[in-house]
Protein backbone atom coordinates (compact mmCIF):
# COMPACT_ATOMS: atom_id res chain seq x y z
CA UNK A 1 0.00 0.00 0.00
CA UNK A 2 1.11 2.84 -1.00
CA UNK A 3 0.66 7.27 0.01
CA UNK A 4 -1.61 7.55 -3.12
CA UNK A 5 -4.03 4.93 -2.09
CA UNK A 6 -3.82 5.72 2.05
CA UNK A 7 -4.72 9.25 0.34
CA UNK A 8 -7.75 7.83 -1.98
CA UNK A 9 -8.93 5.78 0.89
CA UNK A 10 -8.92 8.96 3.16
CA UNK A 11 -10.70 11.22 0.60
CA UNK A 12 -13.44 8.12 0.19
CA UNK A 13 -13.97 7.68 4.30
CA UNK A 14 -14.21 11.55 4.86
CA UNK A 15 -16.38 12.57 1.51
CA UNK A 16 -19.63 12.29 2.88
CA UNK A 17 -18.23 14.90 5.89
CA UNK A 18 -17.62 17.59 3.45
CA UNK A 19 -21.02 17.27 1.69
CA UNK A 20 -22.27 17.90 5.49
CA UNK A 21 -20.07 20.95 5.77
CA UNK A 22 -21.22 21.94 2.07
CA UNK A 23 -24.72 21.35 3.03
CA UNK A 24 -24.05 23.21 6.43
CA UNK A 25 -22.64 26.45 4.76
CA UNK A 26 -25.52 26.44 2.69
CA UNK A 27 -28.28 26.44 5.29
CA UNK A 28 -26.33 28.69 7.61
CA UNK A 29 -25.91 30.92 4.73
CA UNK A 30 -29.85 31.40 4.39
CA UNK A 31 -30.17 31.07 8.26
CA UNK A 32 -28.06 34.54 8.25
CA UNK A 33 -29.76 35.73 4.96
CA UNK A 34 -33.15 35.06 6.86
CA UNK A 35 -32.29 37.07 10.01
CA UNK A 36 -30.62 39.78 7.76
CA UNK A 37 -33.90 40.39 5.92
CA UNK A 38 -35.95 40.44 9.23
CA UNK A 39 -33.55 43.12 10.86
CA UNK A 40 -33.79 45.19 7.62
CA UNK A 41 -37.56 44.71 8.08
CA UNK A 42 -37.61 46.06 12.47
CA UNK A 43 -34.84 49.20 11.12
CA UNK A 44 -37.75 50.24 8.49
CA UNK A 45 -40.46 49.79 10.91
CA UNK A 46 -38.66 51.62 13.93
CA UNK A 47 -38.42 54.67 12.68
CA UNK A 48 -39.98 56.89 15.78
CA UNK A 49 -36.76 58.96 15.38
CA UNK A 50 -34.31 56.69 16.94
CA UNK A 51 -30.80 56.44 15.09
CA UNK A 52 -31.10 53.66 12.56
CA UNK A 53 -28.77 51.47 13.44
CA UNK A 54 -28.19 49.58 10.42
CA UNK A 55 -24.52 48.04 11.21
CA UNK A 56 -26.36 44.38 12.68
CA UNK A 57 -28.79 43.78 9.26
CA UNK A 58 -25.57 44.57 6.87
CA UNK A 59 -23.10 42.26 9.32
CA UNK A 60 -26.23 39.45 8.56
CA UNK A 61 -26.59 39.94 5.40
CA UNK A 62 -22.78 39.98 4.67
CA UNK A 63 -22.08 36.34 6.70
CA UNK A 64 -25.01 35.54 3.97
CA UNK A 65 -23.08 35.79 1.60
CA UNK A 66 -19.56 34.75 2.11
CA UNK A 67 -21.34 31.33 3.52
CA UNK A 68 -22.70 30.86 0.83
CA UNK A 69 -20.71 31.34 -1.61
CA UNK A 70 -18.13 29.49 0.59
CA UNK A 71 -18.31 25.99 -1.40
CA UNK A 72 -17.94 26.96 -5.14
CA UNK A 73 -15.16 29.38 -3.99
CA UNK A 74 -13.58 26.80 -2.31
CA UNK A 75 -14.16 24.11 -5.60
CA UNK A 76 -12.92 27.37 -7.44
CA UNK A 77 -9.44 27.49 -5.63
CA UNK A 78 -9.02 24.29 -5.60
CA UNK A 79 -8.98 23.62 -9.33
CA UNK A 80 -7.00 26.44 -9.64
CA UNK A 81 -4.01 25.20 -7.50
CA UNK A 82 -4.18 21.54 -7.97
CA UNK A 83 -5.00 21.27 -11.42
CA UNK A 84 -8.58 20.98 -13.95
CA UNK A 85 -11.02 18.49 -13.65
CA UNK A 86 -9.09 15.65 -12.47
CA UNK A 87 -9.15 16.21 -8.84
CA UNK A 88 -8.59 12.53 -6.76
CA UNK A 89 -6.00 13.00 -4.44
CA UNK A 90 -3.68 10.57 -5.97
CA UNK A 91 -3.34 13.97 -8.78
CA UNK A 92 -3.01 16.11 -6.67
CA UNK A 93 -0.19 14.50 -4.23
CA UNK A 94 1.12 14.40 -8.01
CA UNK A 95 1.29 17.56 -8.77
CA UNK A 96 2.38 18.86 -5.04
CA UNK A 97 5.00 16.47 -5.47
Amino acid sequence: MDLFDVINSITNTYKDILLLITALCYVTGLGFGWLAITSFRTVKTDHAGHVLNINKPLVFLIVAVLLINLPSTVNVIGDTLYGGQDRTPSSIVSVML
